[in-house]
């Protein structure tokens, strides 16, 4: 899968972090009622594309026809509709609208004055673009060829899912082609927003339930657990030995102080601080506070506060450090489980194409297809019979 080289492609669809905040907030009266599934566990991510059947057929409207104003879909779904029907899907709109499902389409400037209330046309968004894939099976999208509509409607062509997962292994004729390679594509790429769903709850989980998804740019270290530092000075020696050697570990990692790592470490629990001295005289103090919930290193008048996170625990303090960045952390686990199910793929297609020669002629007019098996046999170096 080829990305340029500090590219963050999770980061991409990290959208979805801010729609199911917003889901959180509305879930109630947004999403299908699954009490009798309420035995499967499910996560934040899962549950916020599980929306009410009433929204999705909104969502299939645009889908179908993308740039549709509010009485546009009003005549879709009932060309007899009177008022209150119509406020109604008006509310839905606005909905759907502030959870990011769908946004508004920008029209020429030319029509910019012309537009009168509630005419102004809607499209999905990104993140209403895995909504769909992640729900193309249901009754409401099941029988409307999504892929075929994303394919040929308005700006949805251009959507980063398929510029980054379908676009570099598949020519535009492949894809559309046949109705029953197009349900294959789709399973795989539900497979892709169920990967993307998973590491960014991941993400999610490891931090703070209140951020969003600009923190994957913000917040530029996964933090990286150290030690635990006792309320009290009765951790055992070994727990302390621990604590210094990985205490050294990092600060030489993070500015390369030759003397650091043969420094003697003084913890003190009581007075909530760590000395850290050599032969030579160089001394580093860490204070850690349990009020402010921070730890800070001072050396040679340099007071560092951004070196550490404190997480306060009910019988102990912990201190983390800077771990990975998010970009290094998620990507590559992320991009190989993507890797893997375009793998599968190939590889059930090669499978298929023995018997069928429909498919064997298709994809053989596929130029993309072809270097990408190319590529696939070299890197994993088969044998062609």
């Amino acid at each position: 899968m080829s990305t340029e080289k500090d590219e963050f492609v999770l980061e991409k669809f990290g959208g979805i972090i801010d729609y199911a905040i917003e889901w959180q907030s509305n879930k109630k009266k947004l999403t299908k009622n699954t009490k009798s599934k309420s035995h499967i566990k499910t996560s934040v991510f899962e549950q916020a594309f599980l929306l009410d059947d009433k929204y999705d057929t909104i969502l299939k409207v645009l889908l179908q026809n993308p740039a549709s104003s509010t009485q546009d879909i009003c005549n879709n779904l009932n060309p007899t509709m009177d008022d209150n029907g119509y406020r109604i899907i008006l509310r839905r709109v606005k909905e759907l609208s502030n959870l990011g499902l769908i946004e508004e389409v920008l029209p020429d400037a030319s029509y910019i004055g012309n537009m009168s209330k509630n005419t102004i046309p809607y499209q999905l968004t990104l993140i209403g673009i895995i909504y769909v894939i992640l729900n193309f099976g249901t009754n409401v999208f099941l029988w409307s060829d999504p892929l075929k509509q994303l394919l040929c409607n308005y700006n949805y062509p251009f959507n980063l899912l398929f510029q980054y997962f379908l676009y570099p292994y598949f020519t535009k004729e492949t894809l559309l082609c046949d109705m029953e390679l197009r349900i294959d594509f789709l399973r795989y790429l539900r497979s892709i927003c169920k990967i993307i769903q998973g590491q960014i709850g991941f993400y999610y989980s490891f931090t703070h339930p209140e951020l969003t998804s600009t923190n994957l740019i913000d917040d530029k270290y996964i933090p990286e657990h150290l030690f635990n530092w006792s309320k009290s000075n009765t951790q055992i020696k070994d727990t302390n030995e621990k604590i210094n050697e990985r205490l050294i570990k990092y600060l030489y990692k993070e500015f390369k102080w030759n003397w650091i790592q043969h420094a003697r470490i003084t913890l003190d629990y009581d007075g909530n601080k760590i000395e850290i001295q050599d032969k030579n005289s160089n001394y580093a103090l860490i204070i850690i506070s349990t009020t402010s919930k921070t730890a800070i290193l001072r050396y040679r008048g340099i007071t560092y506060s951004n070196l550490f996170k404190v997480f306060l625990n009910e019988q102990t303090i912990s201190v983390a450090g800077k771990g990975y960045t998010v970009k290094n952390s998620l990507d590559p686990g992320f991009l190989f489980n993507c890797q893997k199910e375009l793998l599968s793929l190939l590889f059930s297609f090669q499978c298929r194409s023995v018997n069928n020669e429909k498919l064997r002629n298709i994809l053989s007019k596929d130029p993309k297809y072809r270097k990408t098996i190319g590529e696939m046999i070299r890197i994993l170096k088969f044998k062609v019979v």
